[in-house]
């Protein structure tokens, strides 16, 4: 079993979350998130072509909402292509502008007119997939959009978390995100600001390169993993019960 496009989480990700450093279970984990990924992504965006990855939506219809902003059914906007209103071509920043963040078409005069699919647009959207470092003995903070190299790898910034430790105390432990990455970053490896102080990170990957795993907010990501692990524990349960049942009336057929 492998994981489908849309999955939230990777198995690496659920294996940390259950603490689960074993490979049987692996394939019924994969299921479980594929099931519960798209589960979720139903629920937020609803049918079709909605998704949460980052996707390109082509010649996409929209009725008009009779008000100055016209909400668009996937964010964050990436980019936006081609929008026309009535067969009109319009420009961003000249008729509308938009809110990135939560897909919002802003009119910069009148309103969007109430008419059903009289918006027509190509346009990009979602959460783009992203690499992450884990790293370990930091003592600077990277700033995002900075690029940061090492023996092996470099890579642009795009976010950065801090699970324990201080910038301060240079000991701070966590994970860097990319958007892509050049080469790789190996384990133990030191890591420098491009253009600013070396040496500010040390890569902490034993078991490889930066992992590729999906830039949907964490909140959502906790709420896979969560969902993934009532669902795992549910099954493990339950064949316990089923073992314990076959071995009491084992007993008695003797």
């Amino acid at each position: 079993m492998t994981l489908e496009a849309n999955a939230i989480v990777t198995l690496q990700e659920q294996k940390v979350y259950q603490e689960e450093a074993g490979t049987e279970q692996d394939s019924l984990l994969e299921i479980l998130i594929n099931a519960i990924s798209t589960l979720i992504e139903g629920i937020l965006r609803g049918q079709g072509d909605k998704q949460l990855k980052e996707t390109t939506y082509t010649d996409k219809y929209l009725d008009g909402s009779g008000k100055t902003y016209l909400l668009l059914p996937n964010f964050p906007v990436v980019s936006i292509s081609e929008i026309t209103e009535a067969g009109a071509t319009l420009t961003e920043n000249t008729h509308f502008t938009v809110d990135y963040e939560w897909g919002i078409l802003w009119k910069e005069a009148g309103i969007w007119a109430d008419i059903r699919r009289n918006i027509k647009l190509t346009y990009k959207a979602g959460w783009a997939d992203v690499s992450r470092m884990a790293f370990d003995s930091g003592s600077e903070e990277p700033a995002i959009g900075k690029t940061l190299t090492s023996a092996s790898g470099s890579g642009v910034v795009s976010a950065i978390k801090v699970a324990s430790g201080t910038w301060a105390g240079e000991d701070a432990v966590g994970y860097v995100e990319f958007v892509s990455i050049t080469g790789e970053f190996a384990d133990n490896e030191e890591v420098s600001i491009t253009d600013g102080n070396p040496n500010v990170l040390t890569v902490n990957e034993p078991a490889g390169s930066a992992e590729q795993c999906s830039g949907i907010p964490d909140d959502l990501k906790l709420a896979c993993n969560e969902q993934v692990a009532i669902e795992h524990k549910r099954r493990q349960r339950r064949n316990t019960e089923n073992s314990l049942v076959a071995s009491a009336m084992a007993r008695y057929q003797k």
